[in-house]
């Protein structure tokens, strides 16, 4: 593939990851829950809105890190510990005349323990191949993938590579490689280092510094890229915390150099023990970017829990370099809009438990509507059964009602999962989904009935096993994906 192509299916790949992202381009199936807050709460497009990082996303590292530091530190003697994980999933997909299967294996290594070792290092990674060639049917990509754009059938991504520096001098800590910062208003993913301060007087003042070359996963090139950024955090009074943020991204592409910066303002407040505000604004160049605030009101003596939000994308999101518009590139721009959250839980006694909430989505021109930017309105409330029978069973029925471009549906769902003794954990049920985005295929799909059945099973401390198969029906066709997945940990 020529050098100029593949920077453009890097694009895309941004845009693939930022519009799993922004819960505002596509509603999910899986009903929203309420999303940690407060000072210490990390912040970003995903957490916002609730969404899910697409399965092998880089944004998944973290947490597959924190499963593999469940090990028990290795004394100094011993040498540096080394954790992590090895997983293998088979995937095969039939529909719509045509057939794909896939095989993927992820890494994740770490070595090292913080407690004990002047260094510890972090790697992730992925290999995939596509066993029956990368064309579906009489040529053609029906279940098309990034990884297309290249000739051969197999494919390697690297998603971290980092090495931390413990108990550094003068500084916090200090990290240098393939790295992800969530705390940026716009996530940080570069090849470089950054170094942050210790928190100094009574205001617990802090910052730090940032720096490389940003990480386009599917982009052969780099030539002119540079990624650059600081921060400083104060906590100016009582169980409040303030963020400035300044980022600085120059991207080289076939159609133009940008050199652009974002600005960012962050606020986080705690009042009491029960209720917590946050709110980010955010600046790109001269143009006012976006706007998110959130309350939470949390009473554990009722178990009650409370959440509102609103994001506000104040400007038309034009040609900006990748990182702060992935869009443009592919969707064209990405105009204005408000949408609206507000959910809520309450138990109800020790084996029922209720769920509901409302999200409104509206465009500040109707004229501007099109594919992923919606107007839409959607009501929903579950109702989980928490101890069905047989023992251990958990039943959650749910309903939703929603309104979007003159169409009204009414829908429902329901989930089954139950873990058993022998170490199995069963899941199965059904969802609805007016407008579903397809990560794989980078499509919206609408009026979308999706059925799932689920096993897992632990077979040791070790190793576990899973299967998993999906049924989806929408307004174009019908779709079966099978997968099957090992893990072993050591």
């Amino acid at each position: 593939m020529r050098d100029h192509e593949r920077r453009q299916t890097g694009r895309l790949g941004g845009a693939s990851l930022a519009l799993a992202c922004l819960g505002g381009c596509a509603t999910t199936t899986s009903t929203p829950g309420p999303v940690p807050t407060g000072p210490d709460a990390p912040q970003s497009a995903a957490t916002e809105l609730g969404a899910t990082p697409a399965s092998g996303a880089p944004a998944q590292s973290a947490a597959a890190k924190e499963t593999s530091n469940a090990s028990e530190p290795t004394s100094a003697s011993a040498g540096p510990a080394i954790r992590g994980s090895l997983s293998s999933r088979y995937r095969a997909r039939t529909g719509g005349d045509a057939r794909d299967q896939d095989l993927y294996e992820t890494l994740v290594l770490d070595v090292g323990d913080e407690r004990l070792d002047a260094y510890t290092a972090h790697v992730m990674g992925r290999v995939s191949w596509d066993i029956d060639g990368q064309a579906d049917r009489d040529g053609q990509f029906v279940y098309p993938s990034l990884a297309d754009g290249y000739d051969d059938a197999f494919h390697g991504l690297l998603y971290e590579a980092y090495v931390d520096v413990e108990r550094p001098p003068l500084v916090a800590d200090a990290r240098l490689g393939r790295q992800i910062d969530y705390l940026t208003p716009v996530f940080a993913y570069f090849d470089g280092a950054r170094i942050s301060s210790r928190a100094a007087t009574r205001y617990k003042l802090s910052g730090g510094l940032y720096g490389g070359v940003p990480v386009r996963l599917y982009e052969s090139s780099t030539s002119g890229d540079q990624l650059a950024g600081a921060w400083g955090e104060a906590r100016p009074w009582q169980d409040a915390r303030v963020r400035l943020d300044w980022m600085h991204v120059e991207d080289e592409d076939r159609f133009a150099a940008h050199q652009d910066d974002l600005y960012g303002v962050s606020y986080w407040q705690r009042f009491g023990e029960r209720l917590r505000f946050d709110a980010t604004y955010t600046r790109i160049e001269d143009v006012d970017r976006d706007l998110r605030a959130r309350a939470s009101w949390n009473d554990p003596s009722r178990d009650l829990t409370l959440q509102a939000s609103v994001y506000r994308l104040i400007d038309t999101q034009t040609d900006f370099a990748n990182e702060f518009d992935p869009f443009t590139s592919s969707l064209q721009n990405y105009f204005p809009y408000y949408q609206y959250r507000l959910q809520g839980s309450k138990g109800l006694g020790e084996t029922w438990r209720v769920d509901g909430g409302m999200d409104l989505r509206r465009l500040d021109d109707e004229g501007d509507e099109g594919a992923f930017n919606h107007d839409y309105d959607r009501g929903w409330i579950a109702l989980a059964l928490l101890d069905a029978w047989p023992p251990g069973t958990v039943v959650t029925v749910t309903g939703d009602v929603w309104s979007s471009d003159g169409r009204d549906v009414e829908s429902w769902g329901l989930d089954l999962s139950r873990k058993l003794e022998s170490g199995y954990q069963l899941a199965a049920g059904t969802s609805y989904a007016l407008y579903r985005y397809d990560l794989f295929l980078d499509s919206e799909r609408d009026d979308v009935r999706f059925w799932y059945l689920k096993l897992k099973k632990e077979l040791s401390k070790a190793w576990s096993f899973e299967c998993a198969y999906d049924y989806e029906d929408d307004s174009d066709d019908d779709f079966h994906v099978l997968t099957l997945g090992a893990t072993w940990r050591f």
